[in-house]
């Protein structure tokens, strides 16, 4: 016990900072469970006050005050526990059993010396208030308690009713001031009584404004502000009646809303503004009001104005925690009522509900808004750093933190840059942070994981929705840019042990894949390039915009972009696409050779195609698929230079190919126009014999022919004899090269050399 008393000297001697606090409150709720009754409620008080998230405590405390029956300061302490652990059944337990207690002891009972004062405030918190109730807590106070005492039961009895005191106690200033001040016969003597005392300072400022508005809360509104104007310049300047014109102005716009005059509640309302500019009760009030009164102009300024304050104020008092529990509820409720019409509020809407919710563009934006709201404030709601951030990871912390700057901070709502650094701060702060909440928050952060995974289906299932239906891409992107917003491959495996999803299945490639097969139909630039932005390490949304810009005859800006998606790296499922691209460049290179050149059927017109292909590869130099077509054309037409030329093609085709299919394409292709160079070296080789020996025959024969002599007809055999020989010279070529074709031309001619050679012998004889 000395230890723990030690302990708490020394850190009450620190710098006074939130690890201390929490410290210092644990070192007490030890001590306390250590002490006697007394100095443990003292004790439970001082841990609650440095560190009031901790359920432990305000049990613990409760404990002891139902013990010594105190069961109305019981069930406020455990009601502080419910609110931190809602779902605690021991705590619920312990409220409903203080409830029925206090139910029994609330049967009246006489006051005593020491219960006068607890009798009497019971009494005035009540909806109903019997005087002769009243009247005998007094009695009982002025013979027991101390002049000032009973003065101020007095004054609080006549501050807040209508009952009169009977002067059964002893005198006093106050009370005398008081009774005076509420003898006065009309509002005038009133205002004129109470600056007389304001000016001689025996009543305060603050007990003369409740004495007015308890007196004349019920005057017209009109009349209370007139009243209001005869106090002198110098008391209506101090704050306490600023707040006095506010609650009278207040009073009279409730009454104006109870009997339904509208217009005149908002007039008295906004009457408020100048005067507290920054009052949420006001703003709720008038939100309330335009959505009651169904007003476009202003339900949606009336509702930010609200909500603006709420982040205004915790931006003010630098803790998001405060308004934290309103700003909550307000986003989900705004959320859920854009929602309301087509019942997205259900768990799960049928496909015919979420279809008209895809029509309603503008209720769409504020639902999926809204939650977002709601989400980042629910996360900022946890003392556990883990569920803070969802997944206790790096990646978890810097989404939220983008999901702030992206969701809130574009908001030109006043304090919004301080709000989201405060709230940046407090996610950062979470990670890497000892987590002693963990099984404390359990139940409630497991809850908004399930709302979080039932709205992502939800989502998705409208992408799935827009794709059946044929729509536009723009819905999609406003959809998925909420969807992505969230850290789903921290959440996966978070998804999985709460048995929402397969082990290992990677939601975000899930939820990407819906939004490309959206887009795959898309035609407009604009929308693709807001999915490429979104989607940066996806090929999809390149190719799918390359494609348009093709489509469009748009070849020079297709071309460079065709290229620039070439080089991207991407994740190995998306590595097929890349044939895509490359058709897309193919598809280019053709567009850009006219198109009655593009099928020749003559040599002339090869040569055409061939002379256009070459000016579209100077224009599109890495267009792979057009060089290699240009190669083989140039191959099929033959010759040394063209096969020269192809084979140079093919070479820088390997050295600057944009992929490795592609690249593979030109080695085998550059193989092959090797291959038909040699086979046109061979074919030029046979026609030369051929030609050679062809000439030479008829020369033969024609010198014969002539001379018609036995002489002559042996130089002609000669002459033949040599043709023949040339001709078997080709022939034999021409089958190593396998040129069948030329082959069985040679033989036929050989044939043909052989009957003219045995015509000559003939002759010769």
């Amino acid at each position: 016990m000395n230890a723990l008393r030690a302990a708490i000297a020394e850190l009450s001697a620190r710098p006074d900072d939130a690890e201390v606090r929490v410290a210092l409150a644990e070192a007490r709720f030890r001590l306390a469970l250590r002490t006697g009754p007394d100095e443990a409620v003292d004790l439970l008080r001082a841990a609650a006050a440095a560190d009031p998230f901790q359920p432990k405590v305000f049990l613990h405390l409760g404990r002891l005050l139902h013990r010594q029956g105190r069961y109305f300061a019981a069930l406020r302490e455990y009601r502080r526990a419910a609110e931190l652990v809602p779902d605690s059944r021991r705590v619920n337990r312990l409220v409903a059993v203080a409830e029925q207690e206090l139910g029994q002891t609330r049967r009246w009972t006489a006051p005593t010396p020491d219960t006068w004062l607890l009798t009497l405030l019971d009494q005035l918190a009540g909806k109903t208030r019997k005087h002769d109730r009243v009247a005998a807590c007094l009695r009982v106070a002025a013979e027991h308690a101390t002049g000032a005492e009973y003065a101020v039961a007095a004054v609080l009895v006549l501050a807040t009713t209508d009952h009169d005191v009977e002067p059964c106690g002893p005198a006093h200033p106050v009370l005398d001031a008081v009774r005076e001040l509420l003898a006065a016969d009309d509002p005038e003597a009133f205002v004129s009584t109470a600056t007389g005392h304001l000016r001689t300072r025996t009543l305060p400022i603050e007990l003369v404004c409740c004495l007015h508005f308890t007196r004349y809360q019920d005057l017209p509104a009109l009349d209370a502000l007139q009243l209001l104007d005869r106090y002198p310049d110098d008391v209506k300047a101090l704050e306490c009646f600023t707040e006095l014109e506010i609650a009278v102005l207040d009073a009279g716009a409730r009454k104006a809303w109870t009997e339904q005059r509208l217009d005149e509640a908002k007039l008295l309302w906004r009457e408020t503004i100048p005067l507290d500019p920054h009052r949420v009760p006001v703003a709720v009030n008038l939100a309330l009001l335009a959505a009651h009164t169904r007003s476009a102009e202003e339900y949606g300024p009336a509702w930010a104005r609200l909500a603006e304050l709420l982040y205004l104020h915790a931006a003010a008092a630098g803790d998001v925690q405060v308004a934290l529990e309103e700003r909550t509820t307000l986003h989900r409720a705004v959320s859920q009522n854009s929602s309301g019409q087509h019942v997205l509020g259900r768990e799960r809407p049928d496909d015919a509900q979420l279809r008209a919710r895809l029509q309603d563009t503008e209720a769409l934006e504020v639902w999926l808004r809204e939650w977002d709201c709601y989400y980042l404030n629910a996360r900022l709601g946890f003392r556990s750093p883990t569920y803070r951030l969802g997944v206790c990871t790096t990646a978890a912390r810097d989404a939220l933190i983008r999901h702030l700057d992206s969701e809130l901070r574009p908001r030109n709502w006043a304090g919004m840059g301080t709000f989201c650094d405060l709230a940046a701060a407090s996610f950062a702060e979470a990670h890497g942070h000892p987590d002693e909440y963990l099984e404390l928050e359990k139940a409630r952060a497991d809850a908004l994981t399930d709302e979080l995974f039932r709205r992502a289906m939800l989502l998705r299932r409208m992408l799935q929705l827009l794709t059946e239906d044929g729509r536009p891409l723009d819905l999609g992107l406003l959809i998925a840019r909420h969807l992505f917003a969230l850290p789903w491959r921290e959440f996966g495996p978070l998804c999985a042990e709460r048995g929402l999803v397969e082990p290992g299945l990677d939601l975000v490639r899930l939820f990407e894949d819906d939004l490309v097969h959206l887009a795959a139909t898309e035609t407009r630039l604009a929308a693709l390039d807001r999915l490429a932005e979104l989607l940066p390490h996806r090929l999809a949304p390149q190719v799918f915009r390359c494609r348009v810009l093709h489509r469009e005859g748009r070849l020079d800006q297709a071309y460079a972009a065709t290229l620039a998606a070439l080089r991207l790296p991407v994740a190995e499922p998306d590595v097929r696409l890349r044939a895509n691209l490359v058709a897309v460049l193919d598809d280019i290179g053709m567009d850009a050779i006219p198109e009655p050149l593009r099928d020749p059927r003559d040599r002339t017109g090869r040569e055409a195609l061939v002379e256009a292909a070459r000016s579209a590869l100077a224009r599109f130099p890495r267009c792979d698929p057009l060089r290699g077509r240009l190669a083989r054309w140039l191959t099929v037409l033959g010759g040394a230079d063209r096969i020269a030329e192809a084979e140079r093609l093919l070479a820088e085709g390997v050295a600057t190919a944009v992929t490795d299919e592609q690249r593979q394409a030109f080695e085998r292709g550059l193989a092959r126009t090797g291959e038909a160079a040699e086979v046109d070296t061979a074919r030029r080789e046979v026609i030369a014999l051929f030609t050679a020996a062809r000439d030479q025959a008829a020369a033969a024969v024609d010198e014969y022919n002539q001379a018609r002599h036995s002489g002559m007809a042996r130089e002609s055999l000669r002459k033949v004899r040599q043709a023949q020989d040339d001709v078997a010279q080709a022939l034999t070529t021409a089958e190593r090269a396998g040129l069948e074709r030329e082959a069985a031309r040679l033989e036929r001619y050989l044939d043909l050399l052989g009957e003219i050679e045995g015509e000559l012998q003939t002759r010769e004889v």
